[in-house]
C-alpha cells in the first residue's frame, strides 16, 4: 500500500534549527519543574488508572501482540510519564516492575499466548560457525586468481595490527605501565 504524499503534506524545512533548544529559557519544559507528585504509589496509580482504559487497553494489547516485549512497552511509559513532568527519572525505575505486572496481567486477560516479557540478545537466524563456511565457499568458488596478492596484503595487515607500538623514546609499553621519566617530571612542574 503506497502512501499518498498529498494526504500527509510535510514541510522538511519545518524543523528545529540546530542549537535551538538552548536558547529557550530554563523552566519552560515539563521536565524541568518538580513532579507532579512526589510519591512513587500516586504515580503508579495515575499510569495504571490510564493503562486500563479501554483505548489505551486495546493499544496495548495490540502492541503486545506484535512480538514487542513488555519490557520496551513499560519504558515507553515510564518515559513519556517523565516527560509530561508526572514523576522523576527514580520514580519510573521504581514504577516499571509493577508496570510490567500490571501489562502481563492485561496480556493473560486478552488470552496472548507467546508473550515476550523482558529484553534479551535476540540470537541470530544462522550461527557464527555457518557465516564461516559461507564465506569459505565463496572464496573458493571466487577462484584462486588474484586471491594470493590479497591474502598477502591481508596477512601483513594482520601482522601489523599485533605488532607492539613504539613509543617515542624506543620504550613498546603504554604510557601508564611506564616509568616517570625527566621529561614528564619537567612537563608537570611546568603544567
Amino acid at each position: 500500500m503506497a502512501i499518498d504524499p498529498d494526504a500527509y503534506p510535510i514541510d522538511p524545512f519545518h524543523r528545529a534549527k540546530p542549537g535551538q533548544s538552548l536558547t529557550a529559557p530554563p523552566g519552560e519544559a515539563p521536565y524541568e519543574k518538580p513532579p507532579m507528585t512526589a510519591s512513587v504509589e500516586e504515580a503508579a496509580e495515575a499510569i495504571l488508572e490510564g493503562i486500563n482504559e479501554p483505548i489505551q487497553k486495546e493499544n496495548l494489547i495490540r502492541l503486545m501482540g506484535t512480538d514487542l516485549s513488555v519490557e520496551t512497552i513499560a519504558s515507553g511509559i515510564v518515559m513519556q510519564a517523565f516527560s509530561n513532568g508526572m514523576l522523576t527519572p527514580d520514580m519510573a525505575e521504581l514504577i516499571k516492575p509493577v508496570l510490567v505486572l500490571a501489562l502481563v496481567g492485561i496480556a493473560h486477560d486478552a488470552g496472548i499466548e507467546n508473550l515476550r516479557i523482558f529484553n534479551k540478545p535476540v540470537t541470530p537466524p544462522i550461527s557464527f560457525d555457518s557465516v564461516s563456511d559461507i564465506v569459505s565457499k565463496l572464496e573458493n568458488a571466487r577462484g584462486t586468481g588474484d586471491s594470493g596478492e590479497e591474502d598477502t596484503m591481508e596477512m601483513a595487515d594482520q601482522e601489523q595490527m599485533e605488532a607492539p607500538m613504539d613509543m617515542p623514546d624506543g620504550s613498546s609499553e603504554g604510557f601508564i605501565n611506564r616509568e616517570p621519566t625527566e621529561e614528564m617530571g619537567m612537563m608537570e612542574e611546568q603544567i
